[in-house]
């Protein structure tokens, strides 16, 4: 059976990268050779019914990310996805850092996510936010919630992001095509 796309060569291009992607994740070589295969299987298997991925690139961190989420469900183990959550003293440096781009951020999303998000990050407890914006409870953690789901987001659109084997952030650039952040860095300097 013949694929609708050129996935040896395709493969070939890749495969380190995505190798690399994984084994950050995962601890153990053997278990991230087996998940890369995986990989490489899941590829062929869509290139067999279809081909023309718009953006190659994301689609495989995403067939990748999602073997390995995959693979720790079938673990049992959890997967901590939340990344505002801060331990060691190294990555408080690296977050306190990249925390200065949140609050430009703010303005990317949808008010009704910013302001309860915003008036968090202002110290603000979540019952006199929900008072506040005239919302029970419940619904004010599910957009506070929300919205720190879309920041992380625009982070990975805005970002360019290493992670360590954790998922934690391990460093980071701020990406040429993210207009709001651009602005944001002149306006910074210029008032420097």
């Amino acid at each position: 059976m013949k694929t609708l796309c050129d996935v040896p060569v395709f493969w070939l291009a890749n495969q380190e990268m995505v190798y690399t992607y994984i084994k950050r994740r995962v601890d153990d070589r053997e278990i991230a050779r087996d998940l890369t295969q995986e990989v490489l299987l899941k590829i062929y298997k869509f290139c067999f019914s279809q081909c023309g991925v718009k953006n190659t690139r994301a689609w495989l961190f995403d067939i990748a990310h999602n073997t390995i989420i995959d693979y720790y469900r079938n673990q049992k183990e959890e997967i901590q996805i939340d990344t505002f959550d801060i331990s060691e003293e190294k990555e408080v440096d690296v977050y306190q850092s990249i925390s200065e781009f949140i609050r430009p951020l703010l303005v990317c999303l949808p008010e009704k996510y910013a302001t309860p998000l915003q008036l968090e990050l202002d110290g603000v407890n979540q019952k006199e936010i929900a008072d506040r914006l005239q919302l029970n409870l419940s619904a004010t953690k599910s957009r506070i919630q929300r919205s720190k789901q879309m920041m992380k987001e625009l982070m990975f659109e805005c970002f360019d992001l290493e992670l360590d084997s954790e998922g934690r952030v391990d460093s980071y650039k701020v990406k040429n095509d993210c207009q709001t952040l651009q602005r944001y860095l002149e306006e910074k300097y210029q008032h420097s």
